[in-house]
């Protein structure tokens, strides 16, 4: 190429430098898309609270609801029974808090408050009578109310053998004709296997 060539060869243009009203614009719309993300977000999180919140009302209704649950009671140890129902409705219900609503999860969590009701309404026939039980029939009637705690609580309750089974019986029985106090004794009892019968 001659030296004339070079001197005048057209030089190639360079592209024009986008305006600054260009990044603006990709800010912009990073963050809306940014916004668009927290939000369906946001929306995700609410509707999990209302169906957490849902689920909590229909399985504290389950327990309030049925009246039969605690007819063999006194005033004193039915409120008692009642809020040891409703305290455990509420936890099952809570649980399922990360799993959809959907019917299967409806299911588990109705057959494990029907446990729970089952429960209550053995505990009750229990606590009323326990006093005047025999031994072989005091342990059975404790028994019934562990099964059902065991299906209600699933694999985090550890059934008691019946060894244990029978210690338990004998040392509730020396409350005595208390229903409340039997009531209060055995809720302490399953929720904490060491605690000693006062």
């Amino acid at each position: 190429m001659s030296f004339f060539s070079r001197l005048f060869r057209r030089k190639p243009e360079s592209q024009p430098a986008p305006p600054a009203s260009a990044g603006l614009e990709n800010a912009s719309r990073e963050v809306e898309d940014a916004q668009r993300v927290e939000n369906a977000h946001s929306t995700d999180e609410s509707n999990r609270a209302q169906v957490s919140a849902q689920r909590v009302q229909r399985a504290v209704e389950s327990i309030l609801d049925s009246e039969a649950l605690t007819q063999d009671l006194d005033d004193e140890a039915a409120a008692l029974l009642v809020q040891w129902g409703v305290a455990w409705a509420e936890r099952l219900a809570q649980a399922t808090t990360s799993i959809q609503e959907d019917e299967a999860s409806e299911q588990a969590l109705a057959e494990r408050l029907r446990a729970v009701r089952q429960m209550m309404r053995a505990t009750s026939r229990w606590a009323a009578a326990q006093a005047a039980m025999d031994p072989v029939s005091r342990v059975s009637a404790l028994r019934k109310i562990l099964e059902q705690a065991a299906q209600a609580q699933g694999a985090a309750f550890l059934l008691p053998g019946e060894k244990k089974s029978a210690e338990w019986a004998d040392r509730l029985a020396g409350l005595g004709n208390q229903p409340a106090q039997a009531v209060a004794e055995l809720r302490k009892l399953l929720e904490n296997p060491r605690h000693p019968i006062s």
